[in-house]
């Protein structure tokens, strides 16, 4: 099942990509798949930067046997999906109205979670002490902060200028997120609490779906 999820994402990045995406890109068939291949490169590069972190998903689950490893995984792939949706969702007429907003949200999601996993302890707790309560909030944390960025991405270009500062627009959130993980990470030595998941994911719910009124110059709205 693990080995079917980068897959499975790419698959439904290219049926939301033909539906949300510039009409150039619809209508051109190597812009479709060369974005289709940015969205595998992407994917694969989260697979093998995680270990980095702290979090060998793969390690961990097949070969020893901790099933909640393989959530952030799982959280990671997803907010590359909403990446890359968010990036293709509206009009602009060359590549580098799509690639510049998901350089800049992916350098913004890249740094939100290496910050996510060195200042807390869920990656300690699902790892080592096996915690998939924790793996669960952390997956749930890695996948919240794309939101924001996804959203600010979204929209007809306007400008470099006005890309950024979109996309800017979304760090409070993010700065949000993180104060949420702080909250509920519980203690080294104790398991996670039911409550403990619950509140993260209510609350990282209750901050992607504030994000999504977020003022922006592109013309898409939620």
């Amino acid at each position: 099942m693990l080995y079917l999820a980068p897959p499975l994402c790419v698959g439904c990045y290219g049926v939301v990509l033909h539906c949300v995406a510039a009409t150039n890109v619809i209508e051109d068939a190597d812009v479709f798949f060369s974005y289709l291949a940015i969205d595998v490169v992407l994917s694969a590069l989260v697979v093998n930067v995680l270990p980095v972190l702290g979090l060998d998903t793969l390690a961990d689950f097949v070969e020893r046997r901790n099933p909640g490893a393989v959530l952030p995984l799982m959280g990671a792939l997803l907010g590359i999906f909403a990446l890359n949706v968010g990036a293709n969702i509206g009009e602009g007429d060359e590549v580098y109205t799509t690639l510049f907003p998901l350089g800049l949200t992916m350098l913004a999601w890249g740094a939100y979670v290496v910050l996510l996993v060195g200042a807390t302890r869920y990656a300690e707790k699902s790892v080592v002490a096996r915690d998939p309560r924790s793996a669960l909030q952390l997956a749930v944390l890695i996948f919240a902060g794309s939101v924001p960025l996804a959203r600010q991405s979204a929209g007809d270009w306007v400008s470099f200028e006005g890309t950024t500062r979109d996309i800017l627009g979304a760090f409070p959130f993010l700065a949000g997120l993180l104060l949420i993980a702080f909250a509920f990470q519980g203690g080294v030595a104790r398991r996670t609490s039911v409550t403990q998941v619950y509140a993260t994911v209510i609350f990282c719910g209750l901050a992607c779906c504030a994000s999504l009124g977020i003022p922006a110059d592109g013309t898409w709205s939620a």
